[in-house]
């Protein structure tokens, strides 16, 4: 994910979750059930920060806390596994309140689903791009890289998606609509739940394993 693809949905005129207490648990205050990702990335199944030096284990229990949570809540969630389901379940109007990729759900949108984004404490997620060593041609590689990076191709990758450009001279012709998917929109960052990578180096193997047990029960 090379932007900050997180917003938190909420239907446009059902409730709307309160202020610091959205997550794929507060299903059941809506009628019908709510959608979250069957996959294993970290940054879905975390809802606090914790320091590897210092709290590796208070780090566990919040995930603990988190399966517990979710698994009284288990029948009332809807799994999806790749992007294109999690567009489905929007467009199908099956769920009330999903996590979705903010692009996913721009699309969904767009297409007439009946959702509006909801930014508290969304997740942000990045991605990398890497040239792998012993490659044949290593500056054709590079100048991809550039390429893609460049303000006019940064532009017109958020006029097509909504994702945010990462290039700060970009400047995408976007509508009302995708405006309000974009990450970099001013004070969107504070609302953010800070992302501990040096503890999700530590522990991600050990936290997937768990929340694929969990899945599998």
């Amino acid at each position: 994910m090379s932007a900050l693809r997180h917003p938190q949905l909420a239907r446009r005129g059902g409730r709307t979750p309160r202020a610091g207490h959205f997550s794929a648990a507060s299903a059941p205050a809506l009628p019908g059930p709510t959608s979250t990702s069957g996959r294993s990335p970290p940054t879905r199944r975390r809802t606090r920060r914790s320091s590897a030096a210092t709290r590796p284990r208070a780090g566990r229990t919040y995930v603990d806390r988190a399966l517990k949570k979710l698994t009284s809540v288990r029948s009332s969630l809807v799994f999806w596994d790749t992007g294109a389901r999690s567009q489905q379940l929007l467009e199908s109007g099956e769920v009330s309140m999903a996590m979705v990729w903010s692009g996913r759900a721009y699309a969904a949108v767009k297409n007439g689903a009946h959702f509006a984004p909801q930014w508290n404490q969304f997740l942000p997620v990045s991605d990398s791009l890497a040239v792998p060593a012993g490659v044949k041609n290593p500056k054709a590689s590079m100048a991809l890289i550039n390429y893609y990076l460049g303000a006019a191709q940064q532009a017109k990758l958020s006029e097509l998606t909504s994702y945010s450009p990462i290039n700060s001279d970009a400047e995408p012709k976007i509508d009302k609509l995708a405006a309000q998917y974009l990450t970099t929109a001013p004070g969107r960052q504070a609302q953010a739940l800070k992302v501990d990578n040096a503890w999700w180096a530590k522990n991600q193997e050990q936290i997937i394993q768990k929340w694929s047990d969990w899945l599998a029960r």
